[in-house]
């Protein structure tokens, strides 16, 4: 449903420093954006016969750890029988492992490869040599990557040995002979490509002192190469005791394992938190599906933009327990949980890395992120509260150049708790601008992109579009009021152009799919391309392209609309495009 955006929500201010402002200065570049986009399971759930594709490409999902597919990667179902052969590769069953791989690859995400057991396989008793246990260990790896038993070579560069061999359950001896498996274990695949990143251990419990500092010791001391150091962080548990969830836990965590790798002369070993989320087990109440823990995961994601975590994957991406309450960020195939929407936004981050000097944040919760895109025609903030303060707060942004901006705001709070365009508007700015933050507990993205030209803009709200599954949606500001407007379609691009009969250009080359979109006006899946525009100039909408028949759309699509005062053109906004996948 066409959604009608009042541009006066978005207040333009001073440019003096307002009180309790967060302050973003799109003049001051201070480094990259990171992406820590990465999940544990998924695209594939074949139990639950879902594919996420087209949603983990459009949460810009790009690394996934194969961890409780519960069988698939697993010892017990790839080398079932301990007793054969590890070297014969009829000992190996690879075809569900197989599957859900390709799944992963398939998306355009890197494997991130555990070895081991999911947390399905607890008790599973260990009845071969650790030396032989290193051997399967090594032909699994040789399967992906060396095309071993009908393999792959999917150029797979890490690897991870084992999860929370601390916890209970999931490995099945003393803690020297973990330490003794992970020295061999890493011997063999350093010898066969020594350009592999190896690490280990998923450590269960964020705080582990013992365990961690006895396990990075013995390969301090052992020279046993550990190129990276994986642990765990649940908001909810610490060390199996409850606790509240708080955001900054994961700069005092990384920053409490960095000391004990720099105490042991492991300096360049990386850190990777192999899983994480806010909730865990029975402490999960509505933490999982709700703003609070929407809020927990933004605010946990830009403080880590400032951690020594090289890689995360939240736990997990897919569809995981019954209902809301489930860990993964969808409740079924198409509706996902609130956390999702912060992987949205966070992920299009990544399209202004150029990572931006911001004031006026604490370590309670409220936190921001900005960054700008290469000319600076573009500048996204994210901006997470997760304390949920009752204090009047702004979001200024200083040193933005003189001009037109199209400034739009995303999110949700407790008021508003379903993601979504909160207002629109295109803006005459000279310097800076300032912006209202809400009260309570809330996830806001904030997208100020340059208008080009003196007419209506169109924005698209995403660059990338999913074929299947995900709906695009746009924007239009500064648009003639109650004009008839059209927004068209084109997969050739937007030079030359169309002439349109008695009126101007319109930016987009007339194809089959601008025949088919103007065809399709006014359908369910188009209803947002025409109607009326109303007196604030501004409106906005949505298209699906998963619903249009027997067409397969692929490449770059362009998007332009076109205004009619009477049966006359009268005027066009810019071109905007997305690539569908």
């Amino acid at each position: 449903m066409m959604r009608l955006i009042c541009p006066l929500a978005l207040l333009l201010m001073a440019p003096a420093r307002a009180q309790n402002a967060m302050v973003v200065d799109a003049g001051k570049v201070t480094g990259t954006i990171r992406s820590l986009q990465g999940v544990n399971c998924g695209p594939l759930n074949l139990k639950r016969n879902l594919d996420l594709t087209a949603w983990y490409r459009r949460l810009r999902i790009d690394t996934i750890r194969a961890h409780d597919y519960y069988g698939p990667f697993d010892i017990p179902a790839i080398f079932a029988d301990q007793t054969k052969s590890a070297t014969d590769p009829k000992s190996y069953d690879f075809k569900d492992s197989d599957t859900y791989m390709k799944g992963i690859v398939d998306s355009g995400a890197v494997p991130f490869l555990r070895l081991g057991i999911s947390w399905n396989q607890k008790g599973w008793a260990l009845q071969m040599s650790l030396d032989k246990l290193a051997e399967v260990c090594r032909r699994i790896v040789m399967h992906y990557n060396a095309g071993w038993a009908s393999g792959h070579r999917y150029g797979i560069t890490h690897v991870e040995f084992w999860n929370e061999p601390n916890g209970p359950g999931f490995w099945p001896g003393t803690a020297v002979q973990f330490f003794q498996a992970y020295e061999k274990t890493v011997s063999k695949l350093k010898g066969d490509d020594a350009s592999l990143i190896v690490g280990a251990c998923g450590l269960a419990g964020h705080e582990d002192p013992a365990y961690r500092e006895a396990f990075i010791s013995y390969c301090a001391k052992n020279s046993v190469p550990l190129d990276f150091y994986s642990w765990h962080l649940y908001g909810t548990r610490d060390r199996g005791k409850a606790k509240t969830p708080h955001p900054f836990d994961v700069v005092k965590n990384s920053r409490a394992v960095q000391a004990v790798l720099d105490a042991s002369g492991m300096k360049t070993t990386g850190q990777i938190l192999s899983e994480w989320n806010v909730a865990l087990g029975s402490d999960r109440g509505t933490w999982l599906q709700d703003v609070a823990g929407a809020a927990y995961c933004a605010s946990t994601l830009i403080y880590m933009q400032d951690t020594e975590i090289d890689k995360a994957h939240h736990y997990r991406g897919d569809v995981h327990g019954a209902g809301a309450g489930g860990m993964g960020l969808f409740v079924d195939g198409s509706t996902p949980q609130a956390r999702a929407w912060v992987f949205q936004m966070n992920g299009s981050m990544l399209l202004t890395s150029r990572r931006l000097e911001v004031t006026g944040t604490d370590q309670d919760g409220f936190a921001g992120l900005a960054g700008a895109n290469g000319d600076g025609s573009e500048v996204r903030i994210l901006v997470a509260d997760y304390q949920g303060t009752t204090t009047t707060r702004s979001l200024q942004v200083d040193n933005l150049p003189s001009g037109r901006w199209l400034v739009e705001r995303w999110g949700m709070s407790v008021g508003t708790p379903k993601y979504q365009r909160l207002d629109s508007g295109l803006m005459t700015v000279s310097g800076s601008l300032s912006l209202s933050l809400p009260s309570g507990r809330y996830v806001q993205q904030v997208r100020i992109t340059k208008a080009k030209g003196t007419g209506a803009v169109l924005r698209l709200a995403d660059p990338m579009l999913p074929y299947q599954g995900a709906r695009g949606d746009f924007v239009i500001s500064g648009a003639p009021p109650g004009a008839t407007y059209i927004v068209a379609m084109s997969a050739s691009g937007s030079q030359p152009g169309f002439r349109l009969p008695g009126g101007p250009i319109l930016p987009l080359n007339y194809d089959v799919l601008t025949d088919v979109g103007l065809a399709l006006l006014g359908t369910p899946s188009f209803r947002d391309l025409s109607g009326t525009v109303p007196a604030s100039g501004t409106l906005a909408g949505s298209f699906d392209f998963g619903k249009l028949p027997a067409i397969a759309i692929s490449g770059e699509v362009t998007f332009a609309g076109v205004f009619l005062s009477g049966a006359r053109f009268a005027a066009v906004t810019n071109a905007d495009s997305a690539k569908v996948q």
